[in-house]
């Protein structure tokens, strides 16, 4: 599926790409939909780039997220940045690409459309951008540095859906 209006990606998930494989960022804004990040979330991701144009040169569009003042009126034990992520995925109409589940959860309750981490990848995958072994070892390495948002089961649930996808008919 392509998303033209973009993915909107919290510092978890970019950071959970960018200590795998960076190149896959540019191959999701090429083949899935133009993909964003809020300022506050480059500086959150500061220790994994080299300053904002690396983001830049990966296809990532940085935007100026929503008014914090609303932010901080949003119910539940989201982080400030994640609020902000939300505010700034229903003012421009983005798909919200998080493993947090308290964030989730809000987008839920509000309709705000959202993605799980690793869902890039199918999608990328079903666009003919990478190929299923790719995809997998990508997603293992994810589990790898991050097996508290990326479980095991989670990596198996995903692993299944990419081989699906791989079949013919």
């Amino acid at each position: 599926m392509r998303y033209p209006t973009g993915l909107l990606m919290d510092a978890r998930v970019l950071i959970d790409f960018l200590k795998t494989d960076r190149s896959v960022l540019k191959l999701i804004s090429e083949y899935v939909g133009p993909v964003y990040v809020i300022d506050p979330v480059v500086m959150e991701v500061h220790r994994h780039i080299e300053n904002e144009n690396e983001l830049i040169e990966l296809g990532i569009r940085i935007t100026e997220p929503e008014d914090g003042s609303l932010a901080v009126s949003l119910p539940g034990p989201t982080s400030f940045q994640d609020r902000l992520c939300f505010l700034t995925a229903k003012r421009d109409g983005l798909i919200l690409v998080t493993n947090d589940t308290h964030l989730r959860k809000l987008c839920t309750t509000k309709g705000i459309p959202h993605l799980w981490g690793l869902q890039p990848l199918i999608e990328l995958h079903c666009s003919k951008g990478i190929s299923s072994q790719i995809a997998i070892e990508i997603a293992r390495q994810i589990h790898v540095s991050n097996p508290r948002h990326i479980t095991g089961q989670i990596l198996g649930q995903f692993i299944e859906r990419i081989r699906k996808q791989a079949k013919p008919g």
